[in-house]
């Protein structure tokens, strides 16, 4: 069966140029941050899948001119555009929504811009790691970068073992291959 999603990689310095509300990014950001989150993303990712804690940040496309909605450590959930990955190597997800789908997608979206970036998120995701996903907690009120990009993608049916709000990049990039 083929999947209802495809991936392209683009290196740095070359620029997706088709969009569709509702496709994803995974990409890196911070030195430090982005450092700590693939160290963590590799207590679980090991051997074979450790290409899946490569990424360190996720970013959710908004419109068909490239607009993005991401959760910044320091300005929360906050619209940006593509064009600031272009020095940067990232896969774009296409997920194929629907026109209905989409707009459910971009109903959340504009939705919870403005919430606080999701640092009890971060250290949940950690506790899961360390406990093998044997334990998650989510919290109301904020978001991080791959929470927002997991919720939604529930609003078109996409389905996850564990709690949106609380899975990694690696975990995103695992379930899109």
């Amino acid at each position: 069966m083929t999947p209802a999603w495809s991936v392209r990689s683009f290196p740095a310095g070359v620029e997706a140029n088709v969009f569709e509300p509702g496709d994803i990014i995974l990409t890196h950001r911070g030195p430090f941050v982005g450092a700590l989150i693939r160290l963590g993303q590799r207590l679980r990712y090991r051997g074979a899948l450790r290409c899946y804690a490569f990424w360190n940040h996720v970013a959710v496309i908004t419109s068909v001119q490239g607009d993005l909605a991401e959760a910044l450590v320091r300005t929360g959930v906050t619209r940006t555009h593509i064009s600031k990955y272009a020095a940067i190597e990232y896969t774009l997800i296409r997920v194929h929504a629907t026109p209905a789908d989409q707009a459910e997608m971009m109903d959340y979206i504009n939705h919870v811009v403005g919430e606080d970036y999701g640092f009890v998120q971060d250290l949940t995701g950690l506790l899961g790691l360390i406990t093998f996903g044997w334990v998650s907690v989510g919290f109301s009120r904020s978001v991080n970068c791959s929470g927002l990009a997991a919720c939604m993608l529930t609003r078109m049916g996409a389905y996850f073992k564990g709690m949106p709000e609380t899975m990694l990049p690696a975990d995103l990039a695992f379930c899109y291959g």
